[in-house]
């Protein structure tokens, strides 16, 4: 599917109000806390690409959610891996396709930045995005995603 009225745009300085907006958005549907630490992340990350990517969506020149890659490095995928840490298309652009289009984008973009596998998670209940991952390919792993925290995070 290719759609010429969806982009992906690096994120840039003028983006920040539009991008910040959206991650207080995503992490209030998914139930995250939201704060200064979040926007310090981001902003690390956008000052640091070889950490990952942060893009803007864009449908018909309008922005219409972010994504964030983030990477890391992994003996059992041979090598660089990324984790799609964060996806999100505002409610009004979704049921358009643009979703399934945009991890099509991102799974390029990682390809060429020299990423083997790529990683998500997606939150109990989400059916709808774990619909949307497995007919993009995703696979249930039979291991579990634990995390624990440390000093300073």
């Amino acid at each position: 599917m290719t759609d010429p009225d969806i982009s992906l745009a690096e994120c840039r300085d003028q983006d920040w109000p539009t991008l910040t907006a959206f991650m207080r958005a995503f992490c209030e549907e998914d139930g995250h806390a939201y704060g200064p630490d979040n926007e310090a992340a981001l902003r690390a990350l956008i000052d640091n690409p070889v950490h990952g990517r942060v893009v803007l969506i864009l449908h018909g020149g309008e922005p219409a959610g972010y994504a964030a890659l983030c990477y890391g490095f992994s003996l059992e995928f041979h090598g660089r891996d990324g984790f799609l840490d964060e996806i999100y298309v505002a409610p009004a652009h979704r049921g358009h396709g643009i979703g399934s289009l945009v991890l099509d984008r991102l799974q390029d973009i990682a390809a060429a930045d020299g990423i083997k596998a790529l990683h998500l998670e997606v939150m109990d209940g989400n059916d709808n995005a774990a619909r949307l991952y497995r007919r993009k390919g995703w696979e249930t792993r039979p291991s579990r995603m634990m995390t624990r925290r440390l000093a300073g995070g």
